[in-house]
């Protein structure tokens, strides 16, 4: 009888970055969620920091690519950090940073090779759609950023290809 080990071959440490997109007003705000192909879930749309990039601009990049939506970061809104193990016993330690977004954009556009689907979901309602805590977590504190200030206007930022975001 064999056993494979479950042991790491190696450790690789990533840095992702993602937002939590909202459009409309309190009370009827949505959120934007994505279901990857290959994963049939609902999750936040989110990427990998490429180099020379900001966690900001990582984050406008891929909430663009991932959606079609140009957004505008109203705020840093939560890190969340977890380890899998890839398929090739690689443990990854994984930190993401999330931002607040706000948009006017309504269409939803996504690359059919990566996304199955992308939808805008109510925002009160996304945390029980969420496939994973952490950003169930991030959620729910968007959730409470919205109640504490209703208003959530971006505030005047730089434009970062074509999307106005803030350096980290």
């Amino acid at each position: 009888m064999s056993f494979v080990s479950a042991t790491p071959r190696k450790v690789h440490r990533a840095v992702s970055a993602g937002g939590v997109v909202l459009n409309g007003d309190l009370g009827d705000y949505a959120v934007i969620l994505i279901s990857p192909i290959h994963r049939r879930i609902w999750c936040l749309p989110k990427g990998t920091v490429e180099a020379g990039e900001t966690v900001a601009q990582t984050a406008l990049r891929e909430v663009y690519e991932e959606t079609g939506v140009s957004a505008t970061i109203t705020s840093t809104l939560k890190v969340i950090s977890y380890s899998f193990m890839s398929a090739k016993r690689t443990l990854i330690d994984k930190t993401v940073h999330f931002f607040l977004m706000r948009t006017t954009d309504e269409r939803l556009r996504w690359p059919q090779e990566e996304i199955l689907e992308a939808h805008w979901f109510p925002l009160f309602e996304a945390p029980q759609i969420l496939a994973y805590e952490g950003e169930r977590l991030v959620v729910e504190a968007a959730i409470q950023k919205v109640l504490q200030d209703p208003q959530l206007n971006p505030t005047s930022e730089r434009t970062i290809a074509g999307h106005s975001g803030m350096d980290d």
